[in-house]
């Protein structure tokens, strides 16, 4: 498939049947998507404004988006953003064998203790400024 590669996948992406939004995506429906994601860029200045710990993590063998350039976008904009580049993986990296969303989580320390403290930090921004959330609740 165009998404990723069928011998890398993960038993429990052939035991909950995830395979067959891969196997075919009518033609405008793919298109739909792929505008969404060409029109869909959030503007810099906004990404400077998140103030919560974010984890951006892209595959280094994407071929359906620029999956590592808005990684490094993402980076570059958003004051605590850390950044993992899978390699060797495709578009759908959670389905592959080998890949664990926790463990990469682990890894950079973006762990329960950190993601509590941001989101202590959210709620309290949200109720200084209740004109504008900076994330839903």
């Amino acid at each position: 498939p165009f998404l990723t590669k069928r011998n890398d996948l993960a038993p429990e992406a052939l035991k909950y049947n995830l395979l067959s939004p891969i196997d075919y995506v009518p033609a405008d429906t793919a298109s739909w998507r792929l505008g969404m994601m060409r029109n869909g860029s959030i503007p810099d200045d906004n990404l400077r404004s998140v103030a919560c710990p974010v984890l951006a993590v892209a595959s280094a063998e994407d071929l359906l988006l620029p999956s590592k350039e808005e990684c490094a976008r993402l980076k570059a904009h958003i004051p605590r953003c850390a950044k993992v580049i899978l390699p060797g993986r495709g578009h759908t990296p959670m389905l592959e064998r080998g890949v664990s969303i926790s463990k990469i989580m682990q890894r950079v320390g973006f762990t329960p203790d950190s993601v509590s403290a941001a989101n202590d930090m959210i709620e309290e921004a949200n109720k200084s400024n209740k004109s504008k959330k900076f994330l839903p609740r």
